[in-house]
């Protein structure tokens, strides 16, 4: 009965027993939305019986999303037309075919697409060319780089051109050295090339030539064809083209390249198994020896592909998080925008805008290389208040006083949604650039850059350049009339500054070099004695920019320095001995009177429409504001080291040219930008972030710089032998002249070479020791006329002092806690002075104010 009424109970309000309820009807799954197939290319053809191509198959998702299925796709071809393997196309036999690509995604429907084939000649063998195929396969073997064969003096007796740059003098080395052995004519199967390669015999290289590659097959078919030389008048490769250039993978994600090779008879090959792949940043993106690409961790990398001494970049980043919804963050100018677009891309957020105090400091070290005095310090926050409009400013008095509203500004950390950049701050960054101590400052740097010491010019010629370069940036001349002037120079060294530029270099070839690096960005130095690995610069690249030197001529007296450019001299190619006609990096030799060669270099700098100064001095200038190229190294400049941002780096050089090449223009642009006005606090979500600023690099002072605020943070200014007192260091022609340890412990250029690499802004513990320990440092903080006696003795309240220390070193007035804290240090202090040196001495070891931040 009980079994009955339960059965009931539960029948009546509509509860089946478990044993008899029904199976539940679930609602069907909504499938994924299904991508669309892309292919490239949309149109295959195939000429010959090796002739492969790359397939690249990529599912297109509706949100916009886009997943490389080269490899994971299913090709159906017809049957007995087509070998295919990892998207690899090779024809068996001619005709039109459709080849079928299908891709089953996972939770979606299969999709599928058809590409057109068209193959010829699919049984005719193609004559291996030592040039387009021969030396591919050396290439791709490793053969001809610098480890092995390739190097300076070869290996094993056996010595060939770095990377192929002279098939001639390879073909020779092969087939006339060595007794004939390396390449058997008679016996193929006996030549050295093969079994060595194989290990067939011992090989210090190891096995090179592994079974069934690629080279293996070309190098075996090129002896048994009777190992034919280069051939007169054969198509040689023009440029490399990478497909896709630009990629944003998830972590783990894939993406297969395709390299085509474009040939100087308007022909194309796939040579994606046959180029060289080269990761610029392994910890980022991986890359095999066929172009398959895989992120590794977020960032960006630049996939390196090189093919018989061309090159071709492409971009694979990976995002730092993903983001439903970025913010929207305000912009100042098309700096702005076009930063933030990669930063959207890669999601990332900037750290909060710098503080006013922390703009002050930065925007003075960065623009003048010079401290804001407290006074300064002072004035500048009063006047962002007032801009702000945080209220009345009020100025503390004594150790109980208020709070003014200036300190309370100079500590406050603003949100994204804060003003940020303003009008107080737009006045700043134009009185500090129309100041004297920008104009010293630029000189220091334009000075490292063209290497003018007292050494290579004598000391009159070194005044006569440094003061050539400052009349040029105080007056404003446009920054390629600089270079212009420079490169044109003659005459008198001592009444023409520019015309010591030809002081630091003697020869045509340092001339070339040193022209190239600090006006170009281009390092050549690597084509003076074969072609450039890593770019399209060749031996008769740097030997024609070198023609433009030889007549160069210099003439001494015993008061003055002569300049002469005379037509004498011609430049030889070192290799061929065809003397060379004066020819600019990428563009036609230039015909004109020999001693006009190297007027005619000057104007094809100078020249808007060069492509290179003005795109090198806006990197060089953004590195020094931000503290890193968007090429780096900067003057590296090449196809093989791209920028990080490449259009901010176009953006930037077409406004610095619209400008009339207005260093201060371009200076003004960048420091208004709030990507510069960013915090060098980073943030949890991008503290791995090295390289796309979202917060500024903090870096080391300079030496210069440091010694001069020093001086000016204890009231003790250095006093350098044979200058007026009150001389700066940034301010020094040479700074080789000033006898002071500081700056060689920190650091100081030579000027010895023509990188920028030389100054170094490292930190080391000597450094450390110098500042902690040295009587240099305790006998400004110390000295009777330094600025802690000088406050003492005035009677100044205890909280006053400290705030001027503060400002006078930090830029900024301390917080509460800070106050409080050095306020209870000077009471447990022996002697109040004392006391306050001890805080100076603290300020001064500061990582705050040992770093621009």
């Amino acid at each position: 009965m009980r079994q009955f009424l339960c059965a009931l109970a539960v029948g009546a309000i509509g509860i089946a027993p478990a044993s008899a309820a029904p199976r539940a009807v679930r609602p069907a799954k909504k499938a994924a939305p299904a991508p669309v197939l892309q292919v490239t290319p949309a149109v295959l053809q195939l000429d010959g019986k090796r002739d492969e191509r790359q397939l690249l198959v990529t599912a297109v998702y509706p949100d916009g999303r886009r997943l490389d299925v080269t490899r994971t796709a299913t090709y159906l071809p017809p049957k007995e037309t087509l070998s295919i393997t990892g998207g690899r196309v090779n024809a068996l036999r001619d005709g039109k075919f459709a080849l079928r690509i299908r891709y089953a995604p996972a939770g979606s429907r299969t999709v599928e697409t058809t590409v057109r084939v068209e193959a010829r000649n699919s049984r005719a063998e193609r004559q291996v060319s030592f040039l387009n195929d021969v030396i591919p396969a050396l290439t791709l073997a490793g053969c001809n780089q610098g480890a092995c064969h390739g190097g300076q003096f070869g290996r094993g007796g056996l010595r060939l051109s770095l990377l192929g740059y002279d098939p001639d003098a390879d073909y020779t080395a092969l087939l006339h050295e060595g007794g004939g052995r390396r390449v058997n004519r008679v016996s193929p199967e006996r030549s050295l090339l093969l079994l060595k390669g194989t290990l067939a015999l011992p090989h210090a290289g190891g096995m090179r030539l592994s079974p069934g590659s690629t080279a293996l097959a070309t190098l075996q078919r090129w002896v048994a064809e009777g190992a034919p030389g280069p051939r007169e008048g054969e198509p040689s490769v023009v440029r490399v083209a990478v497909t896709p250039s630009d990629r944003l993978l998830k972590r783990a994600e894939v993406q297969q390249l395709q390299v085509t090779a474009h040939y100087s008879d308007g022909s194309t090959r796939d040579v994606t198994r046959l180029a060289l792949y080269n990761s610029g940043n392994d910890g980022v993106a991986s890359v095999s020896g066929e172009g398959l690409t895989r992120a590794v961790a977020p960032g960006a990398a630049a996939i390196v592909v090189r093919y018989q001494g061309q090159a071709a970049v492409a971009r694979v980043a990976a995002p730092f998080a993903r983001m439903d919804r970025y913010p929207d963050l305000p912009r100042t100018n098309f700096i702005d925008a076009l930063v933030q677009r990669e930063w959207q891309r890669l999601g990332l957020v900037p750290s909060v805008p710098a503080t006013d105090a922390e703009f002050l400091r930065r925007a003075s070290l960065d623009l003048t290389g010079t401290l804001p005095t407290p006074e300064q310090v002072e004035t500048f926050l009063a006047d962002c208040d007032a801009e702000h409009q945080a209220g009345p400013s009020s100025k503390a008095q004594g150790s109980g006083g208020a709070e003014s509203t200036g300190e309370r500004r100079s500590r406050k950390v603003l949100p994204n949604s804060s003003p940020g950049p303003s009008r107080a701050r737009e006045r700043l960054v134009d009185r500090l650039i129309a100041s004297e101590e920008w104009t010293d400052y630029w000189a220091l740097y334009f000075g490292d850059l063209l290497r003018n010491t007292k050494k290579t010019s004598g000391e009159k010629g070194l005044w006569a350049l440094h003061n050539w370069i400052r009349a040029s940036l105080r007056t404003g001349k446009p920054y390629n009339e600089m270079v212009r002037e420079l490169v044109a120079s003659r005459g008198s060294a001592v009444r023409h500054g520019a015309a010591n530029f030809y002081n630091a270099a003697k020869t045509p070839e340092d001339l070339a070099e040193t022209t190239s690096q600090v006006f170009l960005g281009v390092r050549m130095q690597c084509a003076r004695c074969h072609n450039h690995p890593f770019e399209r610069w060749t031996q008769a690249d740097y030997y024609g920019l070198a023609a433009f030197f030889p007549g160069i001529k210099r003439k001494q007296s015993e008061t003055d320095l002569l300049i002469l450019h005379t037509a004498e001299g011609q430049v030889q190619h070192p290799r061929t001995a065809v003397g060379l006609a004066p020819t600019p990096l990428g563009s036609d030799p230039v015909r004109v009177a020999g001693e006009e060669r190297p007027r005619a270099l000057a104007v094809w700098l100078a020249d808007p429409k060069n492509p290179f100064v003005a795109r090198n001095i806006v990197n060089r200038v953004w590195a020094r504001l931000m503290g890193r190229g968007l090429v780096e190294p900067v003057d590296d400049v090449r196809v093989s080291n791209p920028p990080t941002h490449p259009e901010l780096l176009d953006a930037l050089t077409r406004d610095f040219v619209q400008h009339n090449f207005d260093l201060r223009h371009l200076m003004r642009t960048i420091v208004s930008s709030r990507a510069y006005q960013v915090s060098s606090r980073p943030t949890p979500a991008n503290e791995r972030d090295d390289r796309f600023y979202t917060y500024y690099r903090a870096r080391r002072l300079m030496a210069e710089p440091l010694l001069d605020a020093i001086g000016q943070a204890t009231g003790r200014p250095e006093k350098f032998s044979g200058f007026p007192a009150g001389y700066r260091a940034i301010s020094l022609p040479d700074p080789g002249l000033a006898r002071v340890s500081l700056l060689d412990t920190f650091g100081r250029t030579a000027r010895a070479t023509t990188c920028e690499c030389e100054r170094s802004n490292s930190p080391n513990l000597t450094q450390t020791l110098f500042l902690v320990n040295s009587d240099y440092i305790q006998g400004r903080i110390s000295d009777d006329n330094g600025v802690v006696a000088t406050l003492v003795k005035a009677g100044k309240p205890d909280a006053e002092i400290i705030r001027r220390l503060y400002a006078g070193t930090l830029s900024r007035y301390p917080t509460p806690q800070e106050l409080a804290a050095a306020l209870g240090f000077l009471q447990e202090a022996e002697k109040k002075r004392e006391g306050f040196e001890d805080l100076l001495w603290t300020l001064l070891n500061s990582q705050e104010f040992l770093l621009q931040h």
